[in-house]
Formats: C-alpha cells, structure tokens, sequence
C-alpha cells in the first residue's frame, strides 16, 4: 500500500491566529515518521504545501493576504506532482521548495529570525 497524506508547511512554523493548526500538522509528521519505521512495506507519502489555490483556504482563512496570494500553489501543479510521487514514490513533497527551505532554516534562530522577518509570519493577521 502507499498512503499520501497532506500536511502543510505549518508544521514547521507557527503564526498568530495559527498555532493549532500548525501543532495538529507538526503531529501528523511525525506520526507518519514512526509509522514509516513500525511498518517499513508500506509507502508514506507526506505532502506539506503552502498556500494552495483552492477554495480551502478561502474558506479556512476567511481573509488570504495579498503575499499568500502571491506565493499560492497551483492546484493543479501540486496534483501533478502527487500523480508522479505515485509511480516514483518520496517520502515527502514540499512546496513550495523556497519555503521548506527557509523554515528549515528558521528553526536554527527562530527567535532572530522572527524579529527579522516579523511581518512574513503575520499573514493571518489584518
């Protein structure tokens, strides 16, 4: 069997108006991690997106700011890249890769980088 699970890039960030949500997907990550060792013959696929362009976000978010409108995902884009992740199995999608990339990164100085880069991580706040 192969799962592919969505996540979401919260999982490596919190933001105000976010905490829970990015809490629930850090848990969903590394629920999937120790599923992946307990049951190495099945396939796990976690997919952590930024903004998608669907109506979720619309829907979930109430108000997307004018820089999530701006870096969304194409929907169909990231349905492409889960098609392919079906034939040539990962065991993580992240998109957008700039973004993962630079979470990553974040969580070696959160606290600087937090003072740095404040308004970046406001996003769900007017």
């Amino acid at each position: 069997p192969h799962f592919i699970i969505l996540g979401s890039l919260a999982a490596y960030t919190a933001n105000p108006g976010g905490a829970i949500y990015s809490a629930s997907k850090a848990a969903l990550n590394q629920t999937i991690n120790a599923l992946r060792l307990e049951m190495p013959e099945v396939l796990f696929t976690v997919v952590n997106t930024g903004p998608v362009d669907t109506e979720f976000i619309f829907k979930a978010s109430g108000n997307v700011s004018r820089l999530n409108r701006l870096i969304m995902i194409r929907s169909n884009t990231l349905a492409q890249e889960i098609i392919k992740a079906i034939h040539h199995p990962r065991i993580e999608i992240n998109r957008p890769m700039w973004m993962y990339t630079a979470l990553k990164i974040y969580n070696f100085a959160p606290r600087a980088i937090e003072k740095m880069l404040k308004p970046l991580f406001m996003t769900k706040i007017k």
